[in-house]
């Protein structure tokens, strides 16, 4: 639950899609598609190189349709995955090979549009929403959520009870 709401927060703040997965299994997405979704209905990190052995270390991957994603292994079996997005805007000649890899494929013109609105993104911006993802997803950063939530519960239940005295 604290996933879910904590990639909310994510999306609210960077406008980047965010699926969270748990044991291997997207459990949830805000607001997000992909090229793979599009083609197969096929999840795009079937498709993509994540090493998901590696805890805590950003991963950026990219897939054959110039979409990239940054991968995290927050532990506890809980992965994270930003994206799609596009790092800085397509050359002539990208977009030139890339739509001629779009002719065999049934749904063109809808992957077309898709790539087209691809939300772009600076190098610069890509690391800050990494670190961002590290803060709020990290096992050590989870951990502290956690811990602060009870804190605030502990927190709570000391005033309503103070409070229920008084009355």
């Amino acid at each position: 639950m604290q996933a879910k709401m904590l990639a909310t927060l994510f999306y609210q703040v960077c406008l980047i899609p965010i699926a969270v997965y748990e044991k291997g299994v997207c459990v949830f997405t805000e607001n997000r598609n992909s090229a793979s979704l599009i083609i197969s209905g096929d999840d795009p990190l079937s498709e993509l190189e994540a090493d998901t052995s590696v805890l805590n270390v950003l991963q950026l991957l990219s897939s054959v349709w110039n979409e990239h994603f940054i991968f995290l292994n927050a532990g506890r079996d809980i992965w994270f995955m930003a994206g799609p997005f596009s790092i800085g805007a397509m050359d002539a000649t990208l977009i030139k090979s890339t739509k001629k890899r779009l002719y065999p494929i049934k749904r063109s013109t809808e992957l077309s549009k898709y790539l087209e609105s691809l939300t772009v993104i600076s190098e610069e911006r890509g690391y800050y929403i990494g670190q961002l993802m590290k803060k709020l997803f990290a096992q050590e950063a989870f951990e502290k959520h956690a811990e602060s939530n009870d804190d605030a519960m502990l927190l709570q239940a000391r005033q309503k009870k103070n409070y229920s005295i008084h009355v």
